[in-house]
C-alpha cells in the first residue's frame, strides 16, 4: 500500500481503532510510521500536545499516557536493519521511561 492507502484505510477503520486503544489502554503508544502516525493525530486519538515528527521522543499524551512515533519496521530502513539498530532504539526508549 502507499502512504494514502494506508491513512484513508486507518479512516476506514477508525471505530475498530478507537476500541482497540480504549480496551488496551496503553501507558506507552508506539506507533509505527509517519503515516500511521498522522492519521491517528488527525483523528484526535493520541491527546493533546502530541505533534507529528518527533521520532523517537515520547511525548505525553495527557491522563498518564505517552506515545512515541517509531519509523515502520523494515529490512531497508536504517533504524530496524539489524539486531544491533533495533537494540539501539529500545534504548533510545528506555532511556526516557527511566
Amino acid at each position: 500500500m502507499d502512504d494514502a492507502e494506508v491513512y484513508q484505510h486507518a479512516l476506514r477503520n477508525r471505530d475498530a481503532l478507537r476500541e482497540q486503544i480504549v480496551s488496551t489502554a496503553p501507558q506507552l503508544a508506539i506507533v509505527c510510521g509517519a503515516v500511521v502516525f498522522r492519521a491517528l493525530h488527525d483523528m484526535e486519538f493520541l491527546g493533546d500536545g502530541v505533534t507529528s515528527g518527533k521520532k523517537w521522543q515520547i511525548q505525553e499524551a495527557g491522563d498518564g499516557r505517552r506515545v512515541i512515533e517509531a519509523s515502520h519496521p523494515s529490512p531497508r530502513n536504517p533504524d530496524w536493519r539489524n539486531y544491533e539498530s533495533i537494540y539501539n532504539q529500545f534504548e533510545t526508549i528506555h532511556r526516557q521511561i527511566i
